[in-house]
């Protein structure tokens, strides 16, 4: 939003006069418009009007006003797809929407997508119209500042956090350092129930050390400071090497992994943060698998298009509902009917994946019902080497892997 579009009733209190644009197509709905406003006895209009979204954002370019009234089918552009590029062009105005009389649900869609208000046109008075955009403006100065408010406090929470997690990463790394030196045996012999009692303690010193590494990484998504380092890489071999990492992990859980990445191209991404996206796929799959069931790492080259990838991990484990998989990306978010083996963690893999996968330029989805598993994918960018040529080659790669034994 450039400087001359936010709303003065934002900087000071209400002004004496509004300016309004009325962005409507029709001269005869435009003119009564105009004239309902000026009949306004409760307060004055310095009324605007453009017959054309690229006239109205002209307009918002160039002018300031408080409030926008707008007709949903203009000559170019219908719909929501009007309130989307209004919103986008001036997000600090309140926008009302212009709707005929049997058009309520397009109304209350447009206010889904960021309207304040909707008003059927032709039926209202001056000061009718008024009081519905006097409404309308406070409804927007009340968002706006409680988004404010929420952003500011998701900022301490995420200060503190972060520093949290900084002052805990001394402590741990030395309780790591002196338990591998004991099990080393660097320090003297000890017995196999001393050796057990320090493994189960080195894997939940493990456990911390990945927690406080998340809480990390979402601190610096959320502060925009999460970077990824590009590079060209041999996907099929970084989707293996993570497979790898948590082949005993589900070994010790009873389930058969396996994978078959052999026609995954070369993309183009940071190496470390996609093995990070596909562990926290596994690790989560593990959580909500149950013992005998199998989770299945496919990758390859993303159908339609310039030789992006796609990888997908697919499980057998309970699946989720609707509203568990369109939340699932939500930072801290964990489903309310999770088993308490599957609460492990903090709810914060599946978002850092979310925020990675972003950051490359892909996307990340699930697809889910309750009882059948569960599947979830994600793309990345092809590499310059194959926007061309949408390569099909992946260089070396394991075509079939089983966690319970057999070489990855």
């Amino acid at each position: 939003m450039t400087a001359g579009n936010e709303p003065r009733s934002q900087k000071n209190s209400m002004p004496a006069t509004l300016r309004a644009l009325v962005v409507e197509d029709n001269p005869g709905d435009a003119r009564l418009m105009q004239e309902a406003l000026r009949d306004a006895r409760t307060v004055r209009f310095d009324v605007t009007h453009a017959p054309s979204l690229a006239t109205a954002i002209d307009c918002l370019d160039t002018g300031s006003y408080d409030i926008v009234l707008c007709d949903l089918s203009l000559p170019d552009s219908s719909g929501l797809e009007t309130v989307n590029r209004l919103k986008a062009t001036a997000p600090g105005l309140p926008l009302i929407v212009l709707t005929g009389s049997n058009d309520e649900e397009t109304g209350l869609a447009a206010m889904q997508a960021g309207a304040q208000d909707f008003m059927v046109k032709g039926i209202c008075d001056g000061d009718s119209l008024a009081r519905g955009i006097r409404y309308a403006m406070e409804r927007h100065r009340l968002q706006a500042a409680l988004e404010t408010a929420r952003l500011a406090e998701i900022a301490t929470k995420d200060d503190f956090l972060s520093h949290v997690s900084h002052e805990l990463r001394s402590p741990l790394t030395t309780i790591y350092q002196f338990v591998t030196i004991i099990l080393d045996g660097l320090s003297g012999p000890i017995s196999e129930e001393q050796r057990e009692y320090l493994e189960i303690t080195l894997r939940s010193v493990n456990q911390l050390r990945r927690m406080i590494g998340d809480l990390l990484d979402v601190t610096r998504a959320s502060n925009g400071k999460m970077r990824i380092q590009r590079e060209t890489l041999n996907l099929a071999d970084t989707v293996a090497t993570a497979v790898r990492a948590m082949a005993e992990s589900a070994k010790e859980a009873g389930i058969e992994l396996t994978a078959d990445v052999a026609s995954a191209p070369t993309v183009s991404g940071d190496d470390a943060r996609i093995r990070q996206v596909v562990t926290n796929l596994l690790d989560n799959a593990i959580k909500f698998t149950q013992r005998g069931g199998t989770i299945t790492v496919t990758a390859g080259i993303l159908p339609e298009s310039d030789g992006a990838a796609l990888v997908t991990v697919t499980d057998t484990g309970a699946g989720m509902e609707t509203e568990d998989v369109e939340r699932m990306f939500e930072r801290l978010y964990q489903a309310p009917d999770a088993t308490e083996a599957s609460r492990r963690g903090l709810g914060l893999g599946l978002h850092i994946c979310h925020e990675i996968v972003s950051l490359h330029g892909g996307r990340i989805w699930c697809e889910s019902t309750p009882g059948n598993g569960a599947s979830i994918s994600f793309t990345v960018p092809a590499s310059a080497a194959t926007e061309n040529e949408a390569a099909s080659e992946g260089g070396s790669a394991m075509a079939q892997t089983a966690a319970s034994g057999g070489d990855t």
